[in-house]
């Protein structure tokens, strides 16, 4: 199988929650058997450049220089996508789609959502078309709609309210051409199926490849301490943050437990959760170990893998009809 996949950028390295997710499919999907070429924005962190080919993908890489979040207001386009609509990443896409070699084109994350045009008029026949994966990262409509609700200024919450609605008509144009969506969460799965009754929709969790015992016991001896481990960048992770530390901080000091947060973010948005709180501790990207009063150094986040997602769309692409003739498409 040969796979195109657009992406917003070369995940590498995975230090948040998207590039972990996207990073582990793609791996997934080559494991798999399929080859793959990856569509993105390079990142100057990474090693991988434009043309590089790792064990069955293939890195196509525009520049990283992303459009400007003000150019979106004259665009069709939702930020989300906008800001990948480089004239080199769309020269990188019209010469991989003329190649007419694909047998699916995965939409990874809404993102992505910049390229369904060209996609389209390359294959203005459905039934011609390769097979069209849309991987949801969020619900993004829903989502968009509730960031918009928290926007307290109202200059900022029109533009938002703006980018809601292009977020709604890009994300629905997406899942109508898709032939699979896949949802982050039985919750992401609910609200696409309420819109969409009759398509394909499967929940794609992420997966957890890192270190694993094979037992543990929970005795007295254990520290009473939860840990929330995450990228709070995102102003949508934050307001979640927020949500859950106002509910459970008290409960957690009423029980004696302590709640570490650990994850980059907002500075500033730390001290002030810092300072209205009792049982819970920001740490920033410093790791705190379980054993009371040692430090282990930052180490990089557990990555999203999803045997699950090879095994699933494997099964998917074979069980599609198709008047393809490639043999290896049947």
């Amino acid at each position: 199988m040969r796979c195109l996949w657009l992406t917003l950028a070369d995940p590498e390295p995975q230090h948040n929650g998207q590039f972990i997710y996207s990073g582990g499919l793609i791996d997934s999907f080559a494991n798999s058997g399929a080859e793959v070429g990856a569509l993105g924005l390079s990142r100057p962190e990474s090693h991988r450049y434009n043309g590089l080919r790792e064990g069955r993908v293939t890195w196509w890489l525009a520049k990283s220089r992303p459009l400007s979040h003000w150019t979106s207001l004259r665009s069709s386009l939702p930020n989300i996508a906008n800001r990948c609509r480089t004239p080199e990443m769309q020269a990188l896409l019209d010469q991989r789609l003329s190649e007419k070699k694909w047998d699916v084109i995965v939409f990874d994350g809404l993102s992505s959502v910049w390229a369904l045009d060209s996609v389209l008029r390359q294959y203005p026949k459905a039934d011609r078309r390769p097979k069209v994966v849309y991987i949801s990262h969020n619900h993004e409509e829903s989502l968009r709609r509730q960031l918009t609700a928290c926007q307290p200024y109202f200059i900022k919450r029109q533009a938002m309210r703006l980018d809601w609605v292009k977020t709604a008509v890009m994300e629905r144009a997406l899942v109508r051409a898709a032939d699979l969506v896949t949802a982050i969460t039985p919750e992401d799965y609910a609200a696409y199926h309420r819109q969409w009754p009759g398509k394909r929709i499967e929940v794609l969790t992420p997966g957890y490849r890192g270190r694993a015992v094979p037992t543990r016991e929970i005795t007295g001896r254990v520290p009473r301490r939860a840990v929330i481990v995450g990228s709070f960048d995102w102003v949508a992770k934050r307001i979640n943050l927020e949500e859950f530390v106002n509910a459970a901080d008290s409960l957690f000091t009423k029980h004696g437990i302590e709640l570490q947060v650990i994850g980059s973010g907002d500075e500033a948005f730390f001290r002030i959760m810092q300072d209205r709180t009792s049982a819970t501790q920001f740490t920033g990207s410093r790791i705190i170990s379980i054993r009371r009063g040692s430090r282990s150094s930052p180490s990089a986040p557990a990555e999203a893998s999803s045997s699950r997602f090879s095994s699933m769309s494997s099964t998917a692409c074979r069980s599609w009809p198709s008047t393809d003739p490639r043999p290896e498409f049947r």
